[in-house]
């Protein structure tokens, strides 16, 4: 166990280090992708129960520290569990519309792609409103260019909007979707009603 930890730390400080190089030579298979990523969903989760902690200060108590302790550690021993749902949704999603673009067709690619993507999440664990999830969709599509680019050997302007659409796309539907369920359950005329009962509560 401690022998893998060391060798994903070093792992994602060269990736780190140079995105570009490391997508054009990694050839890693699906084991190593998901040791990856489920070092990073278990370093994502520690820091996240960290900075709880300092950002909370004096105001916790120790019921709910000893709580988010315990929670913490359950993500921590079933994060390959998600990272093997998230690298085989995330992976699935990308060859797809690599495949619509582009024609070219390589499940593994888009495994590397995703799992070497997912190191966002610890930024996102900084905790600074709007700019966090700002740096982090910013440094996301970077990433995904950068490894669509290297992995499936595809110009740099093309991987940009398959990215693009691998991001936003599916993103759009759910929201339709989730929408289309609103209406479904509460009937077309909750969004009119919402927005009269916005107006008027607005002085």
């Amino acid at each position: 166990m401690a022998m893998q930890i060391k060798e994903n730390f070093q792992k994602l400080v060269e990736f780190v280090k140079n995105p570009s190089k490391f997508y054009k030579k990694n050839a890693d298979e699906e084991k190593s992708l998901l040791d990856f990523m489920a070092f990073i969903l278990r370093l994502s989760f520690a820091l996240d129960f960290i900075i709880g902690l300092i950002s909370a200060g004096a105001a916790l108590t120790g019921t709910a520290v000893l709580i988010s302790a315990i929670v913490t550690v359950f993500l921590i021993l079933i994060a390959r569990i998600f990272a093997i749902i998230g690298l085989a949704i995330g992976s699935w999603i990308l060859n797809l519309f690599v495949k619509l673009f582009s024609k070219a067709d390589n499940k593994l690619a888009a495994k590397r792609v995703v799992t070497f993507a997912y190191v966002t999440m610890i930024i996102g664990e900084l905790q600074i409103p709007y700019i966090t999830a700002l740096i982090t969709l910013t440094l996301t599509i970077i990433l995904y260019t950068l490894g669509i680019s290297k992995q499936y050997k595809l110009p740099t302007g093309k991987s940009f909007w398959i990215t693009i659409a691998a991001l936003f796309i599916p993103t759009i539907i759910l929201i339709l979707i989730a929408i289309g369920l609103i209406l479904l359950v509460y009937g077309a005329g909750f969004f009119p009603g919402l927005l009269g009962t916005i107006i008027s509560q607005t002085p």
